[in-house]
This record gives C-alpha cells, structure tokens and sequence, in this order.
C-alpha cells in the first residue's frame, strides 16, 4: 500500500506538470533559445577564461553557450520547482486521506529528478550545435547539480510566494548567480559566490568544457544542494497537518 500511494503521488504530480503547457514549452525554449541561439548570435572572437584550467582563452560563442547551459537548466528545474510546491490544500487533504507526507514528497522530488534530467538532455543537444564538451560525464553532473539546487530554490520559494511574483525571483536569482557571479569570463570575485547554488555547476561544467575538472567540486555542489532540498523538506513538512507527519 505504501509503495501504492507514493507511486499514486507521483503519477499525480507529473500528470499536473503535463497540464501545465508553459511548464512543458520551458524544457525546450529555454535550453534552445539561452544555449543554442543565444550562444550563436555571439560573435565567434577570442575571450579570457578566469580560474578554468586547461584553457586561457576560448571562442566567445562556445563559451556564452557553455556557461549558459547550467542556467538554462537552473531556470527550468527552479520554475519546475515553485509550481510543484503551491498544492498546499491538496495536500493536506490527501494526508488527511491516509497519504504520508514522504509520499507526497517523494512523488514531487521524483518529477523535479525527470524535469531536470529532460532539462540536461534538450540542454546538451542545443549545446552540440556551439560545442561538445571535452568531459561530457562531468559536464552531465554539472547540469543535473544546478537542477536540483534550483530545483529546491524554487520549492522554497513556492513556500512563500505566489506563482507570478516567484516566477520573477526564479527568472532573475539564477541568472544573477549563474550568468553574473559565477561568471569565467570576468575576473575577480568572492570565494564565498562558490557556495551559492549556480557556484558548483558553473565551475563544474567550464572545467568539464575546456579541461578536467577537480571532482571536489561535485562535493561542495551536492551538499549545497543537500541543505536546500533539506530546508525545502522542513518547509513542506510544516505546511501539512502535524497529526498526520
């Protein structure tokens, strides 16, 4: 019965992402119009690289496109993430019903995994047309470490705000971290901006892009997003009735 209703749950939760048509049109255009025309329509000149290994200076076209990917990614999981988080009434009906809040919860994290796993599939096709990544694993695990820690961003956010003004919070805090402050192409910078969810995946994946990148990395980036999906799950634990947890 458990695995019943956590499978019931998850079934409920990607039939209410399908409804959603803008939802679905983000795992394309985003990927498509960030990566793939955005890093086109750069003009192809040589541009520094700060703090990447293996590469001083790199085509400005494939470097836009490649430190737009874990941003397009971002974007959809975060979006992804606030939408999946506003069934408040529903969901406390449902543990009122007898479903478990894990269930629910897991039936929301495994639909946010598919999203970002489609996200990092259309956003790697769209990178193929600017530039294939010299470590494409490691490029992999880059996009799929920005998807889950927007991804738990966004559940927050959804927590606190309602749809329209979190989807401007999720439009601009990813591309302020990802775009501005994590930025190669800039010199300078706080150690700290390492810690912010885009830090990990952007260093991540323009190490993966023009080098071998320092697996550290992946470390600070899981727990990073450990701590937001950890505090999104307190978040969704309060929200529900306490007899029921």
């Amino acid at each position: 019965m458990t695995r019943t209703r956590a499978g019931a749950a998850l079934v409920a939760s990607a039939r209410q992402y399908a409804r959603t048509p803008v939802l679905l049109a983000l795992l394309v255009a985003v990927p498509a119009y960030l990566v793939g025309v955005v890093g086109r329509v750069v003009p192809d000149a040589q541009v520094p690289l700060y703090g990447v290994d293996g590469a001083t200076t790199a085509g400005a076209a494939a470097a836009f496109g490649t430190l737009m990917a874990p941003l397009a990614v971002a974007l959809v999981a975060g979006i992804s993430g606030l939408f999946l988080a506003g069934r408040t009434a529903t969901d406390r009906r449902l543990v009122v019903a007898g479903y478990r809040p894990w269930q629910l919860l897991a039936g929301r994290l495994g639909v946010l995994v598919g999203v970002t796993l489609l996200a990092s599939a259309a956003t790697l096709a769209a990178l193929a047309t600017v530039r294939v990544p010299d470590q494409p694993g490691a490029f992999v695990v880059a996009l799929l470490l920005a998807g889950l820690g927007y991804g738990a961003v966004g559940a927050l956010v959804g927590s606190a705000l309602d749809r329209l003004p979190g989807t401007y919070v999720l439009l601009f805090a990813p591309t302020l971290d990802g775009f501005l402050v994590q930025s190669p192409l800039a010199s300078g910078g706080s150690d700290l901006a390492g810690y912010l969810p885009a830090g990990a995946p952007v260093e991540l994946a323009m190490a993966a892009a023009y080098g071998t990148p320092d697996l550290t990395v992946v470390g600070r980036g899981l727990a990073v997003a450990a701590l937001l999906a950890a505090a999104a799950t307190v978040v969704f634990y309060r929200r529900l009735p306490r007899a029921q947890g």
